[in-house]
Parts: C-alpha cells; sequence; structure tokens
C-alpha cells in the first residue's frame, strides 16, 4: 500500500507551499508521488460538487439560463450544516480507502493528502460533537500525518477570507485533535525554510 502523508491546518497556515517543497524533495529522490486534495478529489463534497456542475451544465445546455451562485441558497445551508458533514465523515472514509488503493495500483508509492479526515473533523466540531474521539479511530491513521500550526493573525494575513477570532477557535480544536493521534507532527510554520525541513525530516524519518 502506498505510503500516506496528510497535511492538516488553518486556511492560511501554508499547507500547499510545504506540499510542493515535499512531493518535490522526494521526486529528486526517485519517489513516485501523487498529490491529492481532500475536498477535491476525495471527499464526500466533492462527488457532490461533480454532480452539481454537470446538471448545471446541463441546464445551461437546455435552457441557456444562469446557474445559481455557489455556497448560497437553502440547500446548500443543509449540505454544509455540522449534521450532514458529521454523516459525510463515513462516506469520506470509504471513498479515501478507495482512492488510496487506485494509487497504489497506479504503482505511485508515496500519496500526499492536502488536508484529511482530521480537518473534517474540526468542521463538524463547530457544531459540538462529543463522538470525535470515537470517529477518530475509526480515521485510518496516516503514515505521516502532519499538521502545519500558525499563528491564527498570520493565517489571517496571509489569506483574509475568515477572522482572526474564527481561526483562533479552529486552531484549539485542531490542536485539540493531534494531541489523540499517535505519531502525530505539528510543524510551526512561522518560517518557511524551518517549517520546510521539519517536514522533510519527519517523512525521512517514517519513510525511510
Amino acid at each position: 500500500m502506498s505510503a500516506l502523508v496528510t497535511f492538516s491546518g488553518l486556511d492560511g497556515a501554508g499547507k500547499t507551499t510545504l506540499i510542493d517543497e515535499l512531493a518535490r524533495e522526494l521526486r529528486a529522490h526517485g519517489r513516485r508521488v501523487r498529490v491529492l486534495t481532500m475536498y477535491d478529489d476525495v471527499s464526500f463534497y466533492s462527488r457532490l460538487r461533480r454532480l452539481r456542475d454537470l446538471f448545471r451544465s446541463a441546464g445551461r445546455s437546455h435552457a441557456g439560463s444562469r446557474a445559481a451562485s455557489a455556497g448560497t441558497g437553502p440547500l446548500y445551508a443543509i449540505v454544509r450544516s455540522a449534521p450532514v458533514r458529521r454523516m459525510a465523515f463515513f462516506a469520506d472514509v470509504a471513498s479515501l480507502v478507495i482512492r488510496r488503493l487506485a494509487v497504489t495500483l497506479r504503482r505511485d508509492d508515496v500519496l500526499i493528502l492536502d488536508r484529511y479526515l482530521y480537518d473534517t473533523l474540526v468542521d463538524a466540531a463547530d457544531g459540538g460533537w462529543p463522538s470525535i474521539p470515537v470517529l477518530l479511530r475509526l480515521a485510518p491513521l496516516p503514515d505521516v500525518p502532519i499538521l502545519v500550526d500558525v499563528d491564527p493573525a498570520h493565517a489571517f494575513a496571509r489569506k483574509g477570507e475568515y477572522d482572526v477570532v474564527y481561526l483562533a477557535r479552529r486552531r484549539s480544536v485542531y490542536r485539540d485533535i493531534f494531541t489523540r493521534i499517535d505519531g502525530a507532527v505539528v510543524v510551526r510554520n512561522d518560517d518557511l525554510v524551518s517549517a520546510t525541513a521539519a517536514v522533510r525530516d519527519a517523512v525521512r524519518h517514517r519513510l525511510g
């Protein structure tokens, strides 16, 4: 089975940059690396988005009307609600297993995921979910589970998508979840050079 390296953390933590650096490093050493994004390539919601886009495309070609904008309306609110996200967790687990098998059959020996099931649990925890410790045990344990930790103010300065109070709350949940994960690697990304080295060393240590 392909080795699994996952990156979790706040929006603006710098995950994508660290992933790009790690993938480049591994490929330079002869590794066959596949990089996927949890929310675009693996999750239950990625399937929903593909169906949505398919129907929108069909609707435009049939009626020539403009599709409703993403992220609005009652259906979107229901789909993105905490209870539905909790149920989607189980679909994400199944989808992940299938994806990892597909990567192995492609003969790629390292799968890097931008975000993971742990990020899904952080989303679900926004509404309060006492079963999260139980579900953590159901999530397949990555070979290298990485939390990219950053000060909320820095994350806000990098992306500006969410306010600092919201980011601070999510950071607290991330930290709590990662204290429960065996072999978790927490990398501070205040400095890209140091963070890149920390990620590289952790992956080398685990994967050899």
